[in-house]
């Protein structure tokens, strides 16, 4: 079903519009913490990047760039790749109903606030469309392009998960067989 006669896409932050991976390896890499991966398109990376630190030490301490708000991580995190060119032609659509979609991290109290600002910063025509849920499922779209939709959201969800492919999210991971989409594909292949 449309709605208005569009179709209503949602875009995760983290991953498709902000490059959250290039910003914890450079960190990593300006710290000279020790990582169990030569760079950061290696396929055995993990889901989460402070998990390839070798060091418990240096993994608390990176970690607490990302969950301590004092640090203002969400608010200064690079833009991915092709997200701004392609956020430009969905928007462009007449088919598209566009809205970002992004789960908070509750432990840092800050991010909500500072992904909105990032967004407004950085993609300003989609800040009043900017929807911040811990359970993206209870959100109403057709597609949810994400680089880690939660398998329990599914059971909830009326959206297709659409997965953005990073290197941990590929064979032998839990969205291994789900569609997958990403800037400078086709749009139509994002909506179906």
């Amino acid at each position: 079903m449309k709605i208005h006669g569009k179709l209503v896409v949602l875009l995760d932050q983290d991953g498709p519009l902000a490059d959250f991976d290039q910003a914890f390896w450079d960190l990593c890499q300006g710290l000279g913490f020790e990582m169990d991966i030569e760079t950061l398109a290696c396929p055995g990376r993990k889901r989460f990047m402070s998990d390839n630190l070798v060091n418990p030490r240096e993994r608390a301490i990176a970690r607490s760039y990302v969950d301590s708000g004092h640090n203002r991580w969400f608010k200064n995190l690079p833009v991915t790749n092709g997200a701004e060119k392609g956020v430009r032609e969905l928007l462009d659509r007449d088919d598209i109903d566009l809205w970002v979609c992004t789960k908070p991290l509750e432990v840092n109290d800050r991010c909500r606030d500072d992904k909105g600002i990032w967004m407004a910063e950085h993609f300003p025509e989609l800040v009043d469309r900017m929807i911040i849920a811990p359970n993206k499922g209870l959100v109403k779209g057709h597609v949810l392009l994400d680089d880690a939709p939660k398998l329990a959201w599914m059971p909830y969800a009326e959206w297709e998960p659409v997965v953005f492919p990073l290197p941990f999210n590929g064979e032998n991971s839990d969205w291994a067989g789900l569609r997958t989409w990403t800037w400078g594909d086709p749009i139509d292949e994002l909506l179906w």
